[in-house]
């Protein structure tokens, strides 16, 4: 499942787009940087879910630019649950 968020805005259509993908299981670094190419907006965020024996769940986040898979940036993670909630 996919869709897409519009970050640091409360307005559709304003702000920094970003492609959020909820995945089943982790998939390996090629598929994940293809996709995100496909996508080509300046962020794909994959939400891999963390297998553990409690009621809350709980996710991995992977980042990728439609070139390079980008390292935990708290202000993007911010922004992307805002964007969500």
């Amino acid at each position: 499942m996919h869709m897409q968020v519009d970050a640091f805005t409360d307005s559709a259509f304003k702000g920094n787009p970003a492609a959020v993908c909820l995945l089943e299981e982790e998939r390996d670094d090629e598929w994940l940087q293809a996709l995100a190419a496909e996508f080509n907006i300046s962020m794909t965020c994959y939400l891999i879910p963390i297998q553990q024996g409690t009621k809350i769940p709980r996710f991995h986040l992977r980042w990728f630019s439609p070139i390079v898979e980008v390292q935990f940036i708290m202000i993007i993670t911010q922004n992307f649950i805002t964007s969500i909630s």
